[in-house]
């Protein structure tokens, strides 16, 4: 028996592999208190076993969301008021060598993690001793991602920016207000480009402020790009010319995102000439292109990038009242047969904006389109209190219209967590499971509802009752904006059991966005819910 045991424990890879399930390499998009615990379970692995050590201490170093747990463990560090400083050398044998070795992942952005206001500060000549000691070696060595959230001082926290820039990286993302300074521009991006030289992701992303164009044509010169994610519409410095130059050297280019446009969204004919057929991006397979004219498809998008186009992303700045509003954006997508996925967002200065009646939609929905994927995001879709009756509305005018099946595959319907007016739509019903289910053919549905007690009841009887062609949704996040009224465990039952009956192929069902997984409703009710709905889905499967 003893030999199996050390045969496990004295395997590092195959214990790494174990403690990785703890805590992913790039947990990024996982739920502040969900790393917390990955931390912590990784923290006791290490000190539980002698054997467990390296390799939950490796997992624990993969991911650092602030430069601060590593430089503390510097010998001869001090802490001088709130900020760390440093003095003398960096041993061969030293733990930060030995735990930055390790990491994969760096996460500067600013979040809930390490709280601006109280978390130290690290004095910039830390960082520039450290460089000294490298001697030109890379502190980092198995630095794959970074993402920099830097504010508009940049001293403090671009400082270390030299160090985290290594050939070894591949994938960076800049975002924050600092990279509209000149500072960004002449010193920070160029110092990127210059070490690099293989990066594959770049993704550059502000709502407002105004980039240089010097930014964009440096971009020209990573020609190991594979994917590119450029959302600064708020750019005016940005010209045409610069765009197409970059497209013209990014030959390796699969993968683009783009939300760049210019004064008037008007650009002229000849603006885009050299980029017609594929003299941009030759090798682009996705695309994901912004349109904010309020008119109609943007001419800020390359036709040669349009024709090309996998996603359109329409940003809406104002109430949608006139059924025809969307005419000139299904014209445009009819030439662009390469659109499957459509996204519409609200850009509105005043908060969500209003589509009026969930009529004005029913061009997306045509065969001509083909769409397979439609996401809205946060707007209200109808002055209906309940969204159930006009979604009932439009799944029967789309039955009479058309004999041919629905093509999307993947719907995303808004989700608001807080109080709007009651004249306006915020959510639905569990009304809304039965008709999703009949009228519609997804695989994957995002949408909120406000459950109410005896509602889910009443409905389970009727739909018992009912025959129904079965529906394939696997995948559901959803978001209960019930409030406090409590779940009784009569509830809990009926609603799981009418997932079941609706959804019978239902592989999951998670929380409407990842950072939701510790609000209320899904720690305290839904998560309880959907282990029920798989019980009688088990149940259900085994009388077969």
């Amino acid at each position: 028996m003893a030999a199996p045991r050390v045969a496990v424990l004295s395997n590092y890879e195959l214990l790494t592999s174990i403690f990785c399930c703890l805590l992913p390499w790039d947990p990024a998009s996982m739920g502040r208190e969900e790393v917390r615990m990955g931390r912590m379970q990784l923290r006791d692995a290490a000190l539980a076993c002698k054997a467990f050590k390296g390799p939950a201490l490796a997992c624990l170093w993969t991911y650092l969301d602030s430069l601060i747990p590593l430089v503390k463990v510097l010998p001869n560090v001090q802490l001088v008021g709130n900020t760390y400083s440093f003095h003398g050398h960096i041993p061969d044998d030293c733990a930060l060598r030995e735990f930055a070795r390790h990491i994969r992942v760096i996460d500067l952005r600013a979040t809930p993690l390490t709280p601006e206001r109280t978390a130290p500060t690290v004095s910039p000549h830390v960082y520039v001793l450290m460089a000294k000691e490298l001697e030109g070696k890379p502190l980092f060595p198995a630095l794959r991602k970074v993402y920099v959230q830097a504010q508009a001082d940049l001293t403090n926290e671009l400082a270390a920016l030299p160090l985290i820039f290594a050939p070894s990286v591949e994938s960076v993302t800049f975002s924050g207000s600092s990279i509209g300074q000149p500072f960004f521009a002449s010193y920070c991006f160029p110092l990127a480009v210059k070490e690099m030289g293989s990066l594959k992701h770049l993704a550059l992303k502000h709502e407002t402020l105004d980039v240089p164009a010097s930014v964009i044509n440096a971009i020209g010169e990573l020609q190991t790009l594979e994917t590119l994610d450029i959302q600064l519409p708020g750019s005016s410095q940005i010209t045409p010319d610069s765009l197409v130059k970059v497209g013209q050297k990014l030959k390796t280019l699969t993968d683009l995102t783009l939300d760049i446009h210019f004064p008037g969204h008007r650009v002229a004919e000849q603006a885009f000439s050299v980029a017609q057929g594929h003299g941009i991006f030759p090798g682009l397979r996705t695309a994901r292109v912004f349109s904010r004219d309020t008119h109609g498809p943007c001419s800020c998008i390359p036709p040669s990038i349009l024709s090309r186009a996998t996603t359109l992303a329409i940003v809406i700045s104002a109430p949608v009242v006139d059924v025809n509003h969307f005419a000139s954006y299904v014209e445009a997508m009819k030439t662009s047969p390469s659109i499957k996925s459509l996204e519409l967002i609200s850009g509105g200065n005043f908060g969500p904006i209003v589509i009026d009646d969930l009529e004005h939609l029913l061009p997306f929905f045509g065969p001509e389109l083909a769409l397979q994927s439609l996401k809205f995001g946060d707007m209200y879709l109808s002055t209906k209190p309940d969204i159930a009756f006009p979604f009932l509305q439009l799944c029967r005018q789309l039955s009479t219209l058309s004999e041919t099946p629905w093509s999307i595959r993947s719907l995303t319907l808004p989700a608001f967590s807080t109080p709007i007016p009651d004249t306006f739509f915020q959510r639905s019903s569990v009304n809304i499971f039965p008709i999703i289910a009949k009228y519609f053919n997804l695989e994957s549905l995002s949408l909120s509802v406000t459950s109410t007690a005896k509602q889910a009841s009443e409905l389970l009887d009727f739909e018992r009752s009912r025959k129904r062609p079965k529906s394939k949704l696997r995948y559901l996040t959803i978001r209960d904006c019930r409030g406090s009224a409590a779940f009784t465990a009569q509830e809990y039952d009926d609603i799981a059991q009418l997932l079941d009956l609706c959804f019978p192929n239902l592989e999951s069902m998670k929380p409407y966005a990842d950072s939701d997984i510790e609000e209320a409703y899904w720690k305290q009710h839904w998560w309880f819910i959907e282990r029920l709905r798989k019980m009688y889905q088990k149940l259900r499967l085994s009388q077969i």
